[in-house]
């Protein structure tokens, strides 16, 4: 019941961040308080922020690709970057992170779609040989 109460929160709390974000630099900026005042709620209902690591596998029940790009540098479904922190309570997601994540090396894909290409010309043409 908790986590859903807090759930119909997170709008809220995104619209003040919007608002923070877009009057920055105005002298006269009450949003920065409210949005502060949220976090604070937040933190003493129990709900923790938490981010992906680059480098890591992703965990699909934690985590939103908000991205997928090809990547020399990294294997396929390894976070390169996060976008933004997720939300928990007590250990249960109420919020899934973002974050950015590998296809893998485009060449590899290129081989693995070019070989599966290949094996689906085989089948069609064993198929079209008992016919």
């Amino acid at each position: 019941a908790k986590a859903s109460i807090v759930q119909s929160f997170l709008p809220v709390m995104d619209a003040l961040a919007a608002a923070d974000n877009t009057y920055a630099d105005s002298d006269n900026n009450k949003y920065t308080a409210l949005s502060g005042n949220m976090r604070t709620a937040l933190k003493e209902l129990d709900v923790e922020e938490y981010t992906v690591e680059v480098g890591s596998i992703v965990d699909k029940r934690r985590v939103s690709i908000s991205e997928e790009v090809y990547s020399d540098q990294y294997e396929k479904d390894v976070v390169i970057s996060p976008v933004s922190v997720g939300l928990e309570l007590k250990g249960n997601v109420i919020r899934l992170a973002e974050c950015v994540v590998s296809l893998g090396s485009e060449a590899a894909a290129a081989a693995e779609e070019e070989a599966a290409g290949e094996s689906g010309e085989e089948a069609s043409s064993e198929e079209e040989a008992f016919e």
